[in-house]
């Protein structure tokens, strides 16, 4: 029985002439081959065109191919605008929308805290051509910036250095919101006048629109 099961297998395989296999999809080595040599060409004359690194210094092979990170030399701008009333529209440009405006990158911050945070990251130093890295100061530096303040303070030259003060701003509000209030009430009708003018007293049509508009009885009848 095993014989027979192997010789019908056999024959049946035998009477197979093939399997269409025309569906697969054929490669062309010689044509991929072509391409790849092309396609090295143009990256090595693309490699050859590209500006070359700036390359380190070979003194202090750790320092970085950008400037140092420096500090600002005024301090940023960030009350000059606090308090003010802006119309916007569709046609305003980015840099009147308000908030803080970099022009550096060219783009706006709503509050100044996200501006700060701007200013002070990695990609708006890239821009300005400096890194994240601060040069290392060394003791004869220090000791001759220590010096010429020194001097400077001898002579009387040194300029009187200017501090925001918490203080003094809420006082200074506080008195803004006094004077404010004290022109309000002068602006209202004392209450002899209002009496008087309800005695029969005349009032002035500017006093009698101002009473008005408060809601109170201009004369009585």
């Amino acid at each position: 029985g095993l014989v027979q099961m192997s010789e019908r297998r056999s024959g049946a395989n035998s009477s197979i002439k093939g399997v269409d296999q025309s569906f697969r999809r054929k490669w062309d080595r010689d044509e991929y081959e072509r391409k790849r040599a092309v396609r090295e060409r143009e990256e090595e004359e693309q490699a050859d065109a590209a500006p070359a690194r700036p390359r380190r210094n070979p003194d202090n092979p750790f320092a970085p191919t950008r400037e140092w990170l420096r500090a600002r030399s005024a301090a940023p701008d960030l009350d000059s605008n606090v308090g003010k009333t802006q119309i916007i529209s569709s046609n305003t440009p980015l840099s009147k929308q308000g908030g803080y405006y970099c022009e550096v990158c060219q783009c706006l911050l709503k509050d100044s805290s996200a501006y700060l945070d701007h200013i002070n990251g990695r990609r708006h130093n890239r821009l300005l051509g400096m890194s994240m890295r601060v040069q290392k100061t060394t003791l004869s530096e220090v000791k001759g910036v220590l010096k010429s303040l020194k001097k400077r303070k001898e002579k009387g030259d040194e300029p009187a250095p200017t501090e925001y003060s918490l203080d003094r701003t809420i006082a200074e509000r506080e008195e803004e919101e006094r004077e404010r209030k004290r022109a309000k009430r002068k602006s209202q009708p004392s209450k002899s006048e209002l009496s008087d003018a309800g005695n029969g007293g005349e009032v002035d049509d500017e006093q009698a629109k101002m009473m008005a508009a408060m809601g109170l009885p201009v004369g009585f009848t």
